[in-house]
């Protein structure tokens, strides 16, 4: 993931702070912080179906699928 894509899924999830965390701009830096990060995006995902987070995330072009 690019550092605009993780951009792009930070806003696509809410976490718009995390956008500017230069640290978890890296994989490695999501890594160290993986009890944070995955929580959080667990969440998101839970609360949608498939097809709305395809839908959801196809304009931004994060690349996703089934």
């Amino acid at each position: 993931m690019t550092a605009q894509q993780w951009s792009d899924f930070c806003v696509l999830i809410g976490q718009y702070d995390w956008s500017n965390d230069q640290e978890l701009a890296s994989a490695e830096g999501r890594m160290r912080r993986t009890s944070e990060v995955l929580p959080k995006i667990e969440e998101w995902v839970a609360a949608r179906t498939a097809n709305e987070i395809l839908e959801t995330a196809a304009p931004f072009r994060i690349p996703v699928g089934r």
